[in-house]
């Protein structure tokens, strides 16, 4: 929406879902910011979910900027589900309350399985 930041985050050029098979896993998840003129001080945070685990990419308080497309991560990553997060709170108080987002879907494919097995990722992300 106008007037708010609009982040954006990408795995190898995709933004919504990304399949891939376990012995071609390799990923570059990318991000970009646009301002839109906002200025305010807010907390970022990239990160990558698989199951229960949250890694940390990336978290800092700073003013809004915009950002040109920046690497965060390439690896290679084990099978199952994954989601890439880049989000910002715009109450910079060290309280995770991630209001602007986006976001990607990776399903790397064990050995076998289809991708039409892929998981309820609306599940993962709400841990449902």
């Amino acid at each position: 929406p106008s007037g708010q930041p609009a982040p954006d985050m990408s795995v190898n050029g995709v933004d919504d879902l990304l399949v891939l098979p376990a012995d071609d896993s390799f990923v570059t998840a990318t991000v970009s910011l646009d301002s839109n003129g906002v200025s305010d001080y807010a907390d970022y945070l990239v990160a990558a979910y698989n199951g229960s685990s949250i890694y940390t990419l990336y978290s800092s308080t700073m003013p809004v900027t915009d950002i040109a497309p920046t690497t965060i991560v390439a690896t290679a990553l084990p099978p199952g589900p994954w989601v890439f997060v880049f989000a910002l709170d715009m109450t910079p108080d060290a309280i995770q309350a991630f209001e602007i987002y986006d976001y990607v879907y990776v399903w790397v494919q064990p050995t076998g399985m289809s991708s039409l097995q892929a998981p309820d990722f609306g599940a993962l992300i709400d841990g449902d």
